[in-house]
């Protein structure tokens, strides 16, 4: 379920005075859900629907050097290890 349909349902919900029974059934989530999601919509708008970690890299990330790192090894000096290994 993306984030555009979540908020094309609670849009129409909240403009329309709709059904909440039948959102939180489009939705697959509570009525209350659905409550918190509108009162969010009034505050927030779109961005009360996005992630708010979207766009981070997670902090247990492996760095990028590392994992070069990691594959060089691999190539040159551990060529006939089993890969199971790494």
């Amino acid at each position: 379920m993306t984030v555009e349909y979540k908020y094309e349902v609670i849009k129409k919900l909240f403009e329309t005075n709709g059904n909440k029974k039948n959102a939180a059934l489009k939705l697959k989530c509570t009525i209350r859900h659905i409550n918190r999601m509108i009162q969010g919509y009034k505050i927030k708008d779109k961005e009360f629907f996005v992630h708010g970690n979207k766009g981070r890299r997670p902090i247990h990330a492996i760095d990028t050097d590392i994992k070069q790192n990691i594959i060089d090894l691999y190539r040159t000096k551990y060529w006939n290890a089993n890969y199971a290994h790494f």
